[in-house]
């Protein structure tokens, strides 16, 4: 597909996805057995920086 390439952008010029590689998982309210199993995939660097992200509508989600 090189033929296809017109040009190659450097990585400073790419802007990247909001929260790109970032999943929500939910459980039920009071289900604290589930609340622990989710609890040990979460990343907390990325949960945070998906937080703020949230916080300042730029990824057109509000958290309730």
């Amino acid at each position: 597909m090189t033929e296809h390439v017109s040009s190659i952008l450097p990585i400073n010029d790419i802007l990247l996805a909001v929260a790109q590689g970032a999943i929500g998982i939910a459980c039920r309210e009071g289900d604290d057995k589930m609340v622990n199993y989710i609890a040990k995939l979460n990343h907390e660097e990325t949960r945070l920086a998906v937080w703020i992200l949230y916080d300042m509508g730029v990824c057109g989600l509000v958290r309730k």
